[in-house]
């Protein structure tokens, strides 16, 4: 069955519609007998994969955990195909975890972790500032330095200077420059020099309670956080109407993290934003939230939960486009990833299986949503087991494909070798030969004259084959379909055609391309 995807965007002649989602290639657990959680993933240098996160266990593929019933920073260093070539536990007997890691030059790696105790590779430290962890590895894991740093944190990333920028919360009053507006917490930036050393830290929010989920270096050097806030007052310029809620909020600084700007969205429910994005371009944002408002900023809510992605002005954040994506059950998305064809990647979870959702094996899958540069999906992808799976990082990989990490307490469905309870799962996805090859293809047809008073000429066909040629009104009624043999080119009468926007498919191989075409 043919799917269509009408879209209103008229000033685009050309949309490249649909694709098939990859499948499988391999997928790997990691773990022992008792709980991890991955929070973080990424394709190293060797073209293998690191992941970090904590670890409950002391058995199975974990060895040396400190603490009893205590959680460890635990992570995992894979090849390519997923074989583990080592493991590392670090840690105190009280609870620590692992929350990011990034690749150094060095060909090392930055932890950003919690710290639990002062005991063991935490011996010395001095926690009465903080329990902020930031850890200096070499290639294999052994630690060359460690820092303590005020706050708590959320997610970090490298800035242009070599250092560091730090999101999360704090509860108290800042010494460094910040001024605590009471509440809950306040939303925090740190920012830390190449050494792990403060340069600064800043508060910023209202008399409720802010997150800063996550931040980025902008390109004029200053930065934006995203997260969400409680709050109406002080640094908070509004509060959407309703029973206690957050609200998605974003905040731009300067350099040296003075606010510029900041920008509520969201209605009357509950939203809060988890990644973000620079167009290199022209500098404007793309967020990633959770919603469940149907109201205000949220014009095409699906159900319960949903992915939203909103495109901001880079002056004051006004929203620019957004759109939703998920089924009537809750999703959850993590990370909002930009892909080599000018789209982006979201993963999340889902606990839906209808909608934009399918293959649901039970519980919370995995989700995947994969859109083009114009937010049109393209593929939607459901990964896990009967019990629960999150997705917390994905990326495109050097041979093409896609890796994605996150948790599964399943042992069943996509899922196999489950070490008990709660494990790391990583995925390799890939596309076939003949889906790549055929897309490739079909990014090369075009069409003209557009806009036309009689005749439109399909160019580039000779490589393709099994193709069926469709025209649609742009309410989705068929006025013209054939079937055609191989050919360089195919002409389509229109002349006999109203004047109007028609929607022009070409079918090949189970891949699809749409043209809108004008007819004057």
């Amino acid at each position: 069955m043919k799917t269509k995807y009408l879209f209103f965007f008229f000033i685009l002649l050309n949309i490249s519609l649909f694709a098939q989602a990859p499948i499988i290639e391999w997928e790997k657990t990691y773990g022992g007998n008792v709980i991890e959680y991955c929070h973080d993933m990424l394709q190293t240098h060797d073209g293998g994969y690191i992941l970090i996160g904590s670890s409950y266990s002391n058995d199975g593929d974990v060895h040396g955990n400190y603490g009893y019933q205590k959680s460890s920073v635990w992570i995992v260093k894979t090849d390519a195909v997923g074989d583990t070539l080592w493991t590392k536990i670090y840690g105190s007997t009280g609870s620590d975890g692992g929350m990011s890691i990034k690749e150094t030059s060095d060909g090392g790696y930055i932890v950003l972790a919690s710290a639990g105790t002062n005991d063991e590779d935490l011996e010395g430290a001095d926690l009465s500032i903080g329990k902020i962890w930031l850890i200096k590895l070499n290639s294999v894991g052994e630690i060359q330095w460690f820092n303590i740093v005020p706050k708590s944190a959320l997610a970090f990333k490298q800035t242009f200077d070599g250092g560091y920028i730090i999101s999360g919360i704090t509860g108290s009053n800042d010494s460094e420059g910040g001024i605590y507006h009471g509440g809950n917490g306040d939303a925090s930036l740190v920012k830390l020099d190449s050494n792990g050393e403060m340069e600064w830290s800043r508060l910023y929010g209202g008399s409720e309670q802010e997150y800063a989920q996550n931040v980025i270096q902008t390109l004029d050097t200053g930065y934006l956080f995203v997260g969400f806030s409680r709050s109406g007052d002080y640094d908070v310029s509004y509060h959407y109407p309703g029973d206690y809620h957050n609200d998605i909020w974003v905040g731009k600084t300067d350099k040296d993290g003075v606010l510029v700007w900041e920008k509520p969205l969201g209605g009357t429910a509950s939203e809060d934003a988890t990644d973000v994005y620079q167009y290199p371009a022209d500098s404007s944002y793309l967020i990633i939230a959770r919603v469940e408002s149907s109201d205000y900023d949220i014009t095409d809510y699906i159900g319960a939960s949903d992915f939203w992605i909103a495109h901001l002005d880079k002056e004051d954040g006004t929203v620019i486009q957004s759109k939703s994506f998920g089924g009537s059950l809750n999703e959850h998305p993590y990370v909002l990833v930009p892909t080599s064809d000018g789209g982006f990647l979201i993963a999340g979870d889902t606990g839906s299986n209808d909608g934009d959702v399918h293959g649901s094996q039970g519980g919370d899958d995995m989700f995947i949503v994969k859109i083009d540069a114009n937010y049109d999906t393209l593929w939607t992808k459901t990964l896990g087991g009967s019990e629960g799976e999150i997705a917390i990082a994905i990326h495109e990989t050097v041979d093409g494909g896609i890796i994605v990490a996150g948790t599964t307490s399943s042992n069943n469905g996509d899922v196999t070798g489950n070490h008990g309870n709660q494990d790391y799962w990583l995925v390799k996805l890939k596309f076939s030969a003949t889906e790549v090859s055929t897309l490739d293809r079909l990014a090369t047809v075009t069409v003209s004259p557009n806009p036309s008073t009689d005749k439109v000429t399909i160019k580039q066909l000779s490589p393709l084959k099994n193709i069926s040629i469709e025209m649609t009104t742009i309410a989705g009624k068929s006025i013209f379909y054939e079937t055609t043999v191989l050919r360089e080119e195919y002409t389509i009468d229109i002349s006999n055609f109203s004047n109007g926007i028609y929607l022009l498919t070409i079918y090949a191989d189970n891949q699809q391309k749409t043209i809108k075409i004008i007819k004057k």
